[in-house]
């Protein structure tokens, strides 16, 4: 969960975060799949990809790192980042 200056908070499942990984090799595979409209096959990282948290680090004032439990922790998820992923649950993406 998420506590924000306002007094807000929002909460995110794990593996909507890790869908949404905001690191390049993620984000180009998301664009990828959005625009081949025939059969996608998991590759790479894809394959053994998890939700699961190994850990959480702060990264400066501006976002964390999720550590994920398959090694993946490139994205940094600025608080930016996270404020519009909560839009985008709150309306039903």
């Amino acid at each position: 969960m998420v506590t924000w200056q306002d007094g807000g908070t929002d909460r995110f499942p794990l593996a909507f975060l890790r869908r949404h990984c905001p690191c390049a090799a993620c984000k180009e595979a998301r664009e990828k799949a959005a625009s081949n409209r025939g059969l996608h096959l998991l590759q790479g990282e894809a394959l053994t990809a998890t939700a699961v948290v190994r850990a959480i680090e702060r990264v400066g004032r501006y976002g964390i790192r999720i550590v994920w439990a398959d090694g993946h922790d490139d994205g940094i998820y600025s608080f930016a980042t996270l404020r519009t992923l909560a839009a985008a649950r709150g309306s039903g993406q």
